[in-house]
């Protein structure tokens, strides 16, 4: 590991889009530090950054690759990230291709981030009815389907891959708004799913230390209200 890059992932004190790279890098035993935008660009809020043009584009997460600079978007550090730890990338391009594309439609679910750490009071109650009662069963059911093709654990079958964990990170969170929402659905398939990530070298370590969400729908945070979980090393 120490032929590595320092890497440095900043995000804000949310569980969101930097969770997928977090569980690579984990599941991999990754050195990294997860940080703030504040500690990673010496500035006082994320406003000051934006006015300096500090961030690509504006927006985090960004990994910082030291001798380098910095790598903006989600899907631009996964995939970075997955070049570390390779075994999460199907070798052959088919199966490849179709790890992707679970990836980007786990993505098309993205408002449920916002339903644990933005969304208050009867926006909040608004948003969630819409989103479960409208967008997550058709969806969702497109996963299941997938999982019952597969025969499990995941959704390609008996290996890994980092669209699992997009999907993983989705899932944890509509349980945290809707904590029955997966129990009519295929409960078989979803629990042997959710128990098998959780169980991957070094996920559970995560999962378990990471700070907790609170107060959703009232006043979201983490806590402790901190990013990530902890430098790594």
């Amino acid at each position: 590991m120490s032929s590595l890059p320092r890497l440095q992932l900043v995000y804000f004190a949310v569980r969101a889009r930097a969770e997928v790279p977090r569980m690579i890098l984990e599941h991999g035993n990754i050195p990294y530090e997860d940080i703030s935008p504040g500690q990673s660009f010496n500035v006082i809020n994320w406003g000051e950054c934006k006015q300096q043009n500090l961030a690509p584009f504006g927006q985090l997460p960004v990994l910082s690759v030291e001798g380098k600079g910095l790598i903006a978007q989600t899907g631009a550090i996964v995939r970075f990230c997955n070049t570390l730890v390779p075994q999460l990338t199907p070798e052959d391009p088919f199966k490849a291709a179709q790890a992707e594309a679970i990836y980007l439609a786990a993505e098309e679910l993205f408002l449920v981030n916002r339903l644990v750490n933005v969304y208050r009071g009867d926006d909040h109650a608004q948003k969630k009815d819409e989103f479960f009662n409208d967008v997550f069963p058709r969806r969702i059911g497109n996963f299941a389907r997938l999982l019952q093709q597969s025969g499990g654990p995941y959704t390609l079958g008996s290996a890994p891959h980092y669209g699992d964990f997009y999907l993983y990170h989705i899932l944890s969170n509509a349980l945290l708004v809707k904590p029955d929402r997966l129990g009519s659905d295929k409960p078989n398939y979803w629990s042997d799913f959710m128990n098998a990530v959780e169980a991957l070298l070094g996920i559970k370590d995560y999962l378990d230390r990471r700070p907790k969400a609170v107060d959703i729908g009232v006043k979201p945070m983490l806590d402790p209200n901190i990013c990530g979980s902890r430098v790594k090393s």
